[in-house]
């Protein structure tokens, strides 16, 4: 699992380029980074997938960054100021208790996690914040807050089946947050994605908004598994089309993405369930209307999930085709 180092938990010396990791981070190691990126100049400075990407440029000994005494010193040459936002990922131990549950043998494993700290969003503007591994989550409790003093900040909870956003589906509905405010939802089993991620906007013209997302997860033990009914089908103007089934039966949640990218104005993604014992017998599990350039996405319920699932779409635009994509994303 992964976490974001509060941004009151390090101090950034430009002129030495240094990063001092304060209680309890100053004692995280090399192997236990993931990333350092500047979020207020837009920059990297590290990322463990590529470890030497800048001093092997250089052809030096060693990694684009050391760790001394919880002191991290790195090589990037891009100019940044002691003021800037960081996002330090880190791998992360998790706080498991005995007993949590009412009982001996329950144990409850809390996986906290800073998405973003103190992050400052100017008037008028928007972010969309990096996504973060859910993937063996049994409960999200999602926390917001803006100490700043806009006072109409939009935040919007969005899920994906991979870390690259390509599908996304909205979770709940968007929660608005005033001036000195907070808030934040609790997410079920069943809309619980393989990624999230947060879209905010900042709809006050004149004030600035500082917002800081904190997910408290609940972990228990997942499989992912994407199956990809249609990827980029054509629909031609008043047609339609149907799937192969995507097998579900011993999911313990299952979301649905859909996605639209042609012309058409009025695509139809109706999502059916199948029996296991009587595949013939079908019933409808959800249904969508979207436009040209839209997606759409949702969970099944635990109760409701069936032996396979399957999708048809139609398109109701008699000028325009349609070009439909359908992932299935299920967790065992």
């Amino acid at each position: 699992m992964e976490m974001v180092i509060p941004h009151d938990k390090y101090q950034l010396n430009t002129s030495l380029k240094t990063i001092k990791l304060l209680d309890p981070y100053e004692d995280v190691t090399l192997e236990r980074i993931k990333s350092i990126y500047d979020l207020s100049q837009a920059f990297e400075i590290y990322n463990s997938n590529t470890p030497r990407k800048r001093r092997a440029f250089r052809q030096e000994a060693g990694a684009d960054i050391t760790v001394t005494n919880g002191v991290i010193s790195y090589t990037e040459e891009a100019a940044a100021s002691s003021s800037d936002v960081l996002a330090i990922i880190i791998d992360t131990a998790v706080v498991t208790a005995t007993g949590g549950g009412g009982g001996s043998s329950t144990t409850i494993t809390v996986d906290p996690l800073n998405v973003i700290y103190n992050q400052t969003i100017a008037a008028s503007e928007t972010l969309d914040t990096i996504v973060t591994s859910t993937v063996n989550c049994s409960k999200l409790n999602v926390y917001f807050s803006n100490t700043g003093t806009s006072t109409d900040v939009e935040i919007t909870v969005k899920g994906s089946p991979t870390s690259d956003k390509t599908l996304s589906k909205i979770i709940g509905t968007p929660i608005q947050l005033g001036a000195s405010d907070s808030n934040g939802p609790v997410i079920g089993e069943e809309e619980i994605p393989g990624y999230l991620w947060f879209s905010i906007v900042n709809d006050d013209s004149s004030n600035s908004a500082i917002i800081t997302i904190t997910v408290d997860r609940y972990i228990s033990s997942f499989t992912q598994t994407n199956t990809t009914l249609f990827s980029e089908q054509t629909v031609s103007a008043s047609g339609s089309v149907t799937s192969e089934d995507a097998y579900t039966a011993v999911s313990r949640r299952v979301s649905v993405y859909c996605s639209q990218t042609d012309d058409s104005t009025s695509t139809t993604f109706d999502i059916y369930g199948k029996s296991r014992q009587s595949p013939n017998i079908v019933k409808l599990l959800a249904t969508c209307n979207i436009g040209s350039g839209a997606q759409w996405g949702c969970g099944i319920l635990q109760d409701v999930i069936p032996g396979s699932i399957y999708v048809t779409v139609s398109n109701g635009d008699s000028l325009n085709s349609a070009t439909a994509t359908v992932l299935v994303e299920s967790f065992t």
